[in-house]
C-alpha cells in the first residue's frame, strides 16, 4: 500500500486545521521544513520544530521536494518535484506564501536548490526537449530574477550541494531520461557527479557511477568536505548504492554483504551526516540505515516503514530527524553500542500527514 492510499484508508485521522497552526505562538529557534499531503490529496510547505510543534502549514498546489531556508531574506523555498516548474516563497515570520517562481519555457525544475555564501540561488534544471542539464542562478535579493545559467555536463541533474569553504558546487546527474513517464534508457544513464565552479560555471572533475545501470540522485556532505551520494539502481543484480568521495579517483562504495543492500529494495531516498554516521533512508526498503564512514562499513539498519525525509539536528544530542509517508517523526539517538529510535508526538496539525522525500533545518539563535 502506498503512502496516500494509506492514509486515506484511516477515517479516524485528523484533518489539518490551517488556522490552529498559524494561530499558535511557537518559539522557532530551531526548524524543520519539509513538504507534505494530506488525506485529500492537498499539498502544503509545512515548518515544524523538532519536538513536533507546528509552527506554518502552507497550502501550496504542487507536491513538493526539497526545501532551502534563505537566512538573508527570512524566507524558505519549496521545490516541487520533478518534473516541476515551480518554487514557492514562504516568509518565515508572516507564516504566508509571498511568491512563486516559474521556470523558464521548455524548462523544467528536478526539486533541488541551494543558496551560496554571495546569496546566489542555484536551482537544477532540464531542458524538456534535450533533457540536458543546467543550473539556473537566481538573485533572491531583486525578486528571484533569474539571471543565467551553466551546464551540468549530464542528464537529469537532481541534487546539488556546496564544498564547504571552496566555491565547488556538486551536482548529481541522475541520467534518466522519461518519455511519458517511461525511462527509456535504463541499460546505460551515464549517471555521474561533478564538481563545478560556482564563478564560473566550469567543470572541475567528475566521475561516473560503477554501474551504468545505477542513477546517483541524493547526496550528502560532511563539514570536511567528503562527499556521500545515494543510488537507485535499475539492474537486476545486487550491487552497492551508497559512496563516497573526497580526493579519490573514482567514488568508492561502501562496503556491505549482499543482503544488506537488498533490504534497501535497489532505492535511496534522503541522506545525512553526522560526525562519523551517515545515514541513508529507503522508502521501498522500509529501513534507515547507518554507515561507519571512517571504516567505509556498515554499522546497522534500523525498520521505519516508507522513511524517506531525513536530517541532521545542530546542536541537538539526537543525531537525526527522519519522517516518512505514513505520517510518523522519529528521533534517532546514539546509544552505544547500538543506535534507537522514538517517535516524537505530533500537534495534531500536523499529525497524520504523508510526509515528502526531504528535509532541511535551521538554528535561528
Amino acid at each position: 500500500m502506498d503512502r496516500r492510499k494509506f492514509l486515506a484508508s484511516n477515517l479516524g485521522l485528523c484533518l489539518v486545521s490551517m488556522l490552529g497552526c498559524s494561530q499558535k505562538t511557537v518559539k522557532a529557534d530551531q526548524l524543520v521544513f519539509s513538504g507534505c499531503t494530506d488525506t485529500k490529496n492537498q499539498h502544503y510547505a509545512a515548518a515544524f520544530t523538532p519536538e513536533g510543534e507546528c509552527y506554518f502549514i502552507q497550502p501550496i498546489p504542487e507536491r513538493s521536494h526539497h526545501s532551502e531556508y534563505l537566512p538573508n531574506q527570512g524566507q524558505v523555498l519549496f521545490f516541487d518535484r520533478s518534473p516541476g516548474t515551480h518554487f514557492y516563497v514562504i516568509d518565515i515570520d508572516s507564516k504566508k506564501l509571498v511568491q512563486t517562481i516559474t521556470a523558464p519555457e521548455n524548462r523544467y525544475y528536478s526539486g533541488h536548490g541551494v543558496i551560496d555564501k554571495d546569496n546566489r540561488l542555484f536551482v537544477t534544471e532540464n531542458d524538456a526537449t534535450t533533457h540536458e542539464g543546467y543550473i539556473g542562478i537566481y538573485e533572491p535579493n531583486n525578486g528571484y530574477t533569474r539571471t543565467g545559467d551553466f551546464p551540468t555536463h549530464g542528464i537529469e541533474p537532481h541534487q546539488l550541494l556546496l564544498k564547504p569553504h571552496s566555491n565547488e558546487l556538486i551536482v548529481a546527474n541522475g541520467g534518466l531520461i522519461k518519455i511519458d513517464g517511461e525511462i527509456i534508457n535504463t541499460d546505460n544513464f551515464e549517471s555521474s557527479v561533478v564538481y563545478l565552479n560556482t564563478q564560473t560555471g566550469s567543470l572541475i572533475k567528475q566521475y561516473f557511477a560503477t554501474d551504468p545501470q545505477n542513477s546517483l540522485r541524493h547526496m550528502a556532505i560532511s563539514d570536511e568536505g567528503t562527499m556521500f551520494v545515494g543510488a537507485q539502481s535499475y539492474n537486476p543484480n545486487t550491487i552497492p548504492l551508497i559512496f563516497q568521495h573526497t580526493n579519490e579517483e573514482k567514488l568508492i562504495p561502501f562496503e556491505a554483504d549482499d543482503f544488506i543492500w537488498d533490504a534497501h529494495n535497489k532505492y535511496t531516498a534522503s541522506l545525512a551526516v553526522k560526525g562519523n554516521t551517515l545515514a541513508v533512508t529507503s522508502p521501498r526498503g522500509n529501513i534507515t540505515s547507518f554507515w561507519d564512514v571512517k571504516e567505509n562499513s556498515f554499522i546497522q539498519q534500523k525498520a521505519l516503514q516508507d522513511c524517506a525525509g531525513i536530517v541532521t539536528l545542530e546542536h541537538n544530542k539526537n543525531l537525526f530527524t527522519v519522517t516518512s509517508g505514513i505520517g510518523s517523526i522519529v528521533k534517532v539517538k546514539d546509544k552505544q553500542p547500538g543506535i534507537s529510535t522514538d517517535r516524537v508526538l505530533q500537534d495534531a496539525e500536523i499529525s497524520n500527514l504523508s510526509w515528502d522525500n526531504h528535509l532541511s533545518f535551521h538554528t535561528f539563535i
